[in-house]
């Protein structure tokens, strides 16, 4: 078994693919991600969309997306909370928004602005050509 495990390691080293940023990547129309039960799930590409956001862009405004996250994690106070967040200028956010309505955000520092770009216009052109 234990040279069976080397070979899948190995296997995984080499995939190739579409795009990655945070921990996340797309392959072959679908995508993966590390979930806080730390086992690895997999979606569908089709229909999610990507939307980046540098830090410098972030400001101190108040976002719908902050306000609304906030709620569903916490009820009205996280509302509130999530109103008052605000993102560091150091860093550079990917939101992905799947046809469910869930949405997490995938932060990187700001060096990483051309990939975090990169990897929001292939999920959102994936998103599209697997409908």
């Amino acid at each position: 078994m234990g040279k069976l495990k080397e070979a899948q390691a190995a296997a995984r080293e080499h995939v190739q693919y579409d795009t990655r940023f945070g921990g996340v990547s797309m392959a072959s129309g679908k995508i993966a991600y590390e979930g806080t039960d730390q086992k690895v799930h997999k979606h569908s590409v089709a229909g999610v969309t990507a939307e980046y956001e540098g830090g410098s862009n972030a400001g101190s405004r108040t976002t719908v997306t902050r306000v609304a996250a906030g709620a569903v994690v916490a009820g009205p106070v996280g509302a509130i909370v999530g109103g008052m967040f605000k993102k560091d200028r150091n860093k550079v956010y990917v939101t992905l928004y799947f046809p469910s309505g869930e949405s997490f955000t995938l932060v990187g520092p700001a060096k990483q602005d051309a990939q975090a770009r990169e990897f929001a216009r292939r999920i959102t052109a994936a998103g599209e050509r697997y409908m």
